[in-house]
C-alpha cells in the first residue's frame, strides 16, 4: 500500500509542477507577445528570403516573399538587394552546418547565426533574432551603411554581396 501512495503522491507533485511551469511559460509568452527578443514580432516581417546551400561551395536563394528584386533565384551566391527600414527573415535551409552571417567590407561580423556575436546583434532597433531555422532583423540605416556581404561562417566559398536600395 505504501508504494502505491508514494507513486500517487509523486505523480501528483509531478503533475502540479508541470502545470505551474506550463502556466508560467504561457503567461510569459502572452506578456512578451510570444517573442524571444521583446521587440518586433515575426508577424512584422516584411520580406522572407529562403536560402539553401549547394554542398559547401555556394548559397542559393530558393524563394523570396514580400518583395521583388531582392535576389536572383536558383543562382550561386546571388547579390542580395535589401532596403533600409525593412524587417527581413532569412530562412536558412542549410541548417547548423551552414551558419549565416552578415559582415561589413572588412569582413567584421555585424549579425551572425549561432556564431560570434556581431556588432549589431544587441541593437534594439535591429531587433536581431537567431533561432534554429534562420535569422530575423530590421535593416536600420546604421546597419545598411555597414552591411556588405553575407557569408557561411564555416565555408569561405559561400559568400555573396549585399547591396542596399534606397527606400524610395
Amino acid at each position: 500500500m505504501q508504494s502505491t501512495y508514494r507513486l500517487s503522491s509523486t505523480r501528483t507533485r509531478t503533475t502540479a509542477l508541470v502545470s505551474v511551469l506550463l502556466a508560467f511559460t504561457l503567461g510569459y509568452a502572452q506578456e512578451s507577445g510570444g517573442q524571444e527578443s521583446g521587440g518586433a514580432s515575426q508577424e512584422d516581417v516584411g520580406v522572407t528570403v529562403t536560402l539553401t546551400n549547394i554542398e559547401s561551395v555556394a548559397w542559393e536563394v530558393t524563394g523570396v516573399e514580400g518583395a521583388e528584386g531582392v535576389a536572383e533565384l536558383d543562382t550561386r551566391n546571388p547579390a542580395l538587394t535589401l532596403t533600409a527600414g525593412t524587417r527581413y527573415r532569412f530562412d536558412n535551409d542549410g541548417g547548423a552546418a551552414h551558419p549565416l552571417d552578415f559582415r561589413n567590407e572588412r569582413s567584421r561580423f555585424l549579425l551572425a547565426q549561432g556564431g560570434p556575436e556581431g556588432s549589431f546583434e544587441s541593437d534594439p532597433e535591429v531587433d536581431f533574432v537567431d533561432d534554429d531555422e534562420g535569422v530575423t532583423f530590421t535593416l536600420t540605416q546604421a546597419l545598411a551603411d555597414e552591411i556588405a556581404i553575407y557569408y557561411c561562417t564555416v565555408h569561405p566559398d559561400m559568400v555573396g554581396d549585399v547591396e542596399v536600395a534606397s527606400g524610395e
